[in-house]
């Protein structure tokens, strides 16, 4: 009697270690809701390029976009500048609605120069801020000034419109989520 006991106390245990490592294997899919980076674009934002590509991005790389009214109703009745967001205003945000991860920023028109050489100076443009605020660790987990064209010696890597928001998503992806 006691060896059946302990057959099944052991196949017990074997079966609560199965399913918990099956529960483990299993990929997070995180949600994330992405920002307007155009200022002149409203809802559903379907001319916003950057928006457009860090949505598929992220898709692709098996996140959750929310993309429902009924949470950028609640969004957009918080009546901000959604392209031009700080922490506090992604804060509220958060509270408001639940997604893992809210992808913010905005466009503009930075520059610096470095050298090119000894006698000419050659501009390092960065167009696109992107910040990626993880909603349950409280902390913005990606800032990035994105660079389209990357320069490593005499190579030039550009990288398009359509491409760079799954290089984030990927980024993102790196980093555990």
């Amino acid at each position: 009697m006691k060896f059946l006991i302990k057959l099944i106390f052991v196949s017990f245990f074997f079966q609560i270690v199965t399913i918990y490592s099956q529960e483990k294997d299993k990929p997070k899919i995180s949600s994330v809701v992405i920002m307007p980076f155009d200022d002149y674009q409203e809802y559903p934002y379907n001319l916003d390029y950057i928006h457009q590509s860090l949505t598929i991005g992220f898709l692709q790389k098996g996140f959750e976009v929310v993309t429902q009214d009924s949470t950028w109703e609640i969004i957009l009745d918080r009546d901000l500048r959604l392209t031009n967001l700080n922490t506090s205003d992604v804060e509220k945000i958060a509270k408001d609605i639940n997604v893992d991860l809210i992808v913010f920023g905005r466009t503009s028109n930075y520059s610096t120069y470095r050298q090119n050489g000894f006698f000419s100076i050659k501009p390092d443009i960065k167009p696109i801020l992107i910040r990626i605020y993880d909603t349950k660790k409280k902390e913005i987990i990606l800032f990035e000034r994105l660079t389209l064209n990357k320069t490593w010696g005499l190579f030039t890597q550009s990288i398009s419109y359509e491409n760079f928001g799954a290089t984030i998503a990927q980024q993102i992806k790196n980093m555990g989520y």
